[in-house]
């Protein structure tokens, strides 16, 4: 036996569990402070012009939809106006629709009633990317992970972009079967699995592989829980 390669797995297992001891007192910190700390509350009077119909921040900014198309970008430190995005499209300059966001490490996504997917980058804010992927149905979810960039509408279609550090490209579309009367619910993801709910079905999408995985009808669920309440009271 190489004397030499038993010391080295030795070592290897205790680097491995100082790792694992360091991670288990991180949670045990982060887990205190989440319920016990005290958070530094910061307040400002803003001025305007149209209401808040969203949020969304990160640890630098944050990002206020507006219902005149417009997204404010403040300094999430001083609260100082960073930037204004016209989320508006190309050809409509009427100012009755919503903006819906979502902050990534690099760029933020919004997206609009009017079907509008926009995705500007942090470093300037300039503006990088801006389609009509939903066609003129209204866009209502929106998630950046990454360098992925998922949005959902009214069609029953799920839009996945890329981001490469300096454009935009359209990945694929997800299309539900029975767009009909159908639209998207919700979405959330982590980089590898895309889990969204339709007026009909919960769905659970693996990216990697680019295939449907899990698929639970809402009817049955519905049914199923109600079953098991019952029978627990």
């Amino acid at each position: 036996m190489n004397p030499t390669l038993g010391k080295s797995s030795k070592i290897s297992s205790s680097s491995t569990n100082r790792v694992l001891f360091s991670v288990c007192r991180l949670r045990q910190r982060l887990s205190y402070h989440w319920i016990h700390a005290t958070p530094i509350v910061k307040s400002a009077i803003l001025r305007l012009e149209s209401r808040v119909t969203t949020l969304s921040c990160d640890d630098t900014v944050l990002v206020c939809g507006m219902v005149n198309g417009h997204a404010n970008v403040y300094d999430l430190a001083s609260l100082n106006l960073l930037a204004v995005l016209d989320c508006r499209p190309h050809h409509d300059n009427l100012s009755y629709m919503g903006v819906t966001s979502d902050v990534g490490r690099d760029v933020v996504a919004t997206i609009s009633r009017k079907g509008d997917v926009s995705v500007w980058r942090k470093a300037d804010w300039s503006n990088v990317f801006k389609e009509s992927l939903h066609g003129d149905r209204s866009v209502w979810h929106v998630k950046v992970v990454a360098n992925l960039i998922i949005t959902g509408g009214d069609d029953a279609r799920l839009a996945l972009l890329s981001w490469d550090g300096n454009q935009v490209s359209l990945m694929r579309m997800i299309e539900e079967e029975t767009a009909l009367l159908n639209r998207i619910t919700g979405l959330d993801s982590d980089g590898e699995w895309l889990l969204y709910g339709t007026r009909k079905e919960l769905k659970v999408w693996n990216l990697p592989e680019n295939k449907m995985v899990y698929s639970c009808d809402l009817e049955v669920s519905r049914h199923s829980l109600f079953y098991f309440l019952t029978k627990l009271s």
